[in-house]
């Protein structure tokens, strides 16, 4: 058991997210996965090793933390009763809740947008990374207007609630 899979326990509960779900479902390891790509980039969590896969931004070691967590729930419950979430934290878990609420095909692609972005060199609503993610999603992308207008809007609206939060 992790510091981290303690953070990912209790930032997961805070969600109403099911660890009984995450292991017969790859929809709800994919929602871990991106959900957690996310605390990670405003929270500097520790997370490390992400790469684009399938799915999108993945890591081999939050997967392990994920199937830790799952496989030993009441461990980390028991780990973890007398701890709480800091108010700011607690209050990004919700907008990115308000934001996706478990979509995980939005999750998938805006993810995706923001690893190219964070990772990759890609610019912020360029038309170069909007094309790319287009090309690596397009299974899961049902029109134009969803990459070129409603991720970049997505990426707009999440930065500057969780910034009126003093989360940047």
């Amino acid at each position: 058991m992790s510091q981290l899979g303690e953070i990912l326990y209790l930032s997961f509960k805070e969600l109403g997210f099911s660890f009984d779900k995450f292991l017969i479902s790859k929809t709800q390891r994919i929602i871990f996965q991106k959900y957690s790509y996310l605390m990670n980039k405003y929270f500097d969590l520790g997370i490390t090793g992400y790469s684009i896969y399938i799915n999108g931004p993945y890591s081999s070691d939050l997967a392990d933390v994920g199937y830790d967590i799952a496989n030993i729930q009441s461990f980390y419950e028991e780990k973890t009763e007398d701890r709480i979430l800091k108010d700011n934290y607690k209050e990004s878990l919700k907008i990115i809740k308000d934001i996706f609420n478990d979509d995980s095909t939005l999750l998938e692609v805006y993810c995706t947008y923001r690893y190219l972005i964070d990772e990759s060199g890609y610019k912020e609503n360029d038309s170069i990374t909007l094309e790319k993610v287009k090309k690596i999603k397009s299974h899961l992308i049902s029109s134009d207007e969803f990459i070129n207008e409603t991720i970049p809007n997505i990426d707009k609206q999440l930065n500057e609630r969780l910034l009126a939060i003093g989360v940047s």
